[in-house]
Parts: structure tokens; C-alpha cells; sequence
């Protein structure tokens, strides 16, 4: 006669996803190669952008990085006369837009001729997510300004929309935001 038997036997299986593979590859990968493998994926990815980390130091970022907006480096001109084309070190000018808008404001609020130039060089040295990374001391003793011009003009760039703008950091940044409403 015939008989039919039926077993189990547990087995299990561990199997990394493509995503974990992937990961695992450039995780495995040493400077030189991943340095590359960022670069392919930068051309390959017309949706990826190369940023620098706010703290970056100066030679890491190119030279067209540093370079103040054309409008903010003409009002500059007396102010940046020892630095030439190049921003100061450390500190990012861009957001066209964004400057625009917040050097229009000023020439509404700014008391003198002198707090809307110290102002707008506030505004030329914001990063990219707006923030104020440079030192209001180094920045009077390198422009030669008045004690605290740097930290009035802060301030009043601070009070300018929107909210938060200048910061120094997330904790500034949103306390601004609560004060302003």
C-alpha cells in the first residue's frame, strides 16, 4: 500500500535587503573610493546637489562658494577693501533671493548709513539655512567697526522677517520665532 508522510523542519534564512547590501558596500569602502563613488553619483543623480556642512573650513569649499552677491559686495566696498572678491573666511554669502528681501527691509528700519552697511554685511555672510556663523567680535576688529556695531546689526537683522533669520544656532533661531509672535 501506499503511504504519504509530512514532515516540518524549521530553517530559517537571514537575507540583507538591497538597501543593507548597499549600504554595507559604502560603509566598506575606503576614502579615495567613496570620494568617487559620491562624485559618479553626483553626475549620475541630476537630483543630488554637493553642500558643505556650515562648519566647513575655507579651503574645502571652492572658491565660487565664497564669493559675496554682486549688490552686497558694491555697498560693502569701503568694508572689504583687505579682502578683495573673497567673503570672509568661514562665512557663505548666497540666498539672492532671501537677501533681497531682508536688504529692502533694512533700508526701512536702519537708523544711519553706517547700521544699514554693517547690516547687509550681516546679510552677505548668512549660510545657507540662514544662520549667522560668524564671530560679532572678529568681525568688528577685521572691518574695524565701532564695539558692538556687529551685535546691534545682528539684532536688527534678527528683527527683520522671517523669523529667525541670523540665528546663530537652532536654539536662537527659535526663540526668535517665539518672540516675534
Amino acid at each position: 500500500m501506499l503511504s504519504v508522510d509530512l514532515t516540518q523542519k524549521p530553517d530559517l534564512k537571514q537575507s540583507l535587503t538591497l538597501e543593507q547590501r548597499q549600504s554595507l558596500a559604502v560603509l566598506l569602502m575606503g576614502n579615495q573610493e567613496l570620494e568617487q563613488h559620491l562624485k559618479t553619483q553626483l553626475l549620475d543623480n541630476p537630483f543630488l546637489e554637493e553642500a558643505y556642512p556650515a562648519g566647513a573650513i575655507a579651503e574645502d569649499v571652492p572658491e565660487h562658494e565664497h564669493e559675496l552677491d554682486s549688490d552686497i559686495k558694491d555697498s560693502l566696498a569701503p568694508e572689504l577693501d583687505f579682502l578683495g572678491h573673497a567673503a570672509i573666511e568661514g562665512c557663505q554669502a548666497h540666498l539672492l533671493t532671501l537677501a533681497d528681501r531682508l536688504a529692502a527691509q533694512l533700508g526701512e528700519m536702519a537708523q544711519n548709513d553706517r547700521m544699514k552697511r554693517a547690516g547687509l554685511a550681516i546679510i552677505g555672510m548668512l549660510d545657507d539655512d540662514g544662520f549667522f556663523r560668524c564671530d560679532a567680535d572678529w568681525l568688528e576688529e577685521k572691518l574695524g567697526w565701532p564695539k558692538g556695531l556687529a551685535e546691534r546689526a545682528l539684532a536688527l537683522v534678527q528683527s527683520l522677517d522671517p523669523p529667525g533669520i541670523a540665528a546663530r544656532d537652532l536654539e536662537e533661531c527659535l526663540r526668535l520665532q517665539l518672540e516675534k509672535k
